[in-house]
């Protein structure tokens, strides 16, 4: 039953470990698309009362506050979704976009602020707040109003957004392949290269034992293995996939509609 509430068929993460939010995602659409199909005027208020109750499973169940995944993901992700789309709606509406003469300042103060909280927070109940924190952040950087906003413009970093989620979706495995790799590397040089270290109060494998320098090296690899993996699955998996699932909703929306049946007794002229 945890498991289903998480989205996944497991009780516990598995090899690649951010593909839980997929399956909580995939439930998270469909409740939000029957409440605004179904709800019509109401459909922002009952989404809310939706999110208000999801966070309130998450706080009063979850074990790993705000990161918990295949137990309680869905009611994370209702949250999460519910902030996001909240958001929107203010930023839509809002007649007055922050001044430009503080807008730097403003954007300088979230992102302090967000590390802030990221090192404060952990995993305990304060991590609640974490969607509406980043729900805040969307927010003010969707005005662009800072020095912050101009620079996230730089290519590298556009480049960088484009392949944020095949970088999401690959780095765990390739994270994976790397301690696979340690673990053979150890047994053939005959010493531990894997020590055991405590983490947020749970046993987890880190590399170790080596010259800080190939560590280093091991680290500035990883990431540029991610990144190129990344470039690769975006050309071949995600923007294929992105262009069929197109295909399909533009033929589904120009397919002829049945005609509507007459309200009442159609006369017959002679």
């Amino acid at each position: 039953m945890a498991a289903a509430a998480g989205g996944d068929v497991s009780d516990k993460l598995t090899w690649n470990f951010p593909s839980w939010s997929i399956g909580a995602e995939y439930w998270t659409y469909l409740v939000f698309g029957l409440i605004a199909l179904t709800m019509l005027r109401w459909r922002t208020f009952v989404l809310g009362a939706v999110g208000l109750l999801a966070a309130a499973v998450v706080a009063s169940f979850s074990k790993h506050g705000i990161e918990t995944t295949y137990d309680f993901g869905l009611f994370r992700c209702l949250y999460g979704f519910t902030v996001g789309h909240l958001t929107y709606l203010i930023y839509r509406t809002a007649k007055a976009a922050p001044s430009q003469r503080f807008g730097t300042a403003i954007e300088v103060g979230i992102v302090a602020l967000i590390c802030g909280f990221v090192i404060a927070a952990g995993r305990g109940p304060l991590s609640l707040v974490a969607p509406l924190l980043f729900g805040l952040t969307v927010l003010i950087f969707a005005y662009e109003r800072g020095l912050v906003s101009r620079m996230l413009k730089w290519p590298v970093f556009v480049k960088l957004g484009e392949l944020s989620y095949s970088i999401y979706m690959v780095h765990a495995f390739v994270a994976l392949m790397i301690m696979t790799a340690a673990t053979i590397g150890q047994k053939l040089i005959g010493r531990p290269l894997l020590v055991e270290q405590i983490h947020d109060g749970e046993p987890v494998k880190v590399i170790a034992n080596l010259n800080v320098y190939v560590l280093d090296a091991i680290f500035v690899a990883y990431i540029g293995i991610v990144i190129g993996l990344s470039a690769l699955t975006r050309r071949l998996v995600e923007i294929p996939g992105q262009r069929l699932f197109g295909r399909w909703a533009q033929k589904a929306a120009s397919a002829p509609r049945p005609a509507a049946a007459p309200l009442g007794p159609v006369s017959q002229q002679p």
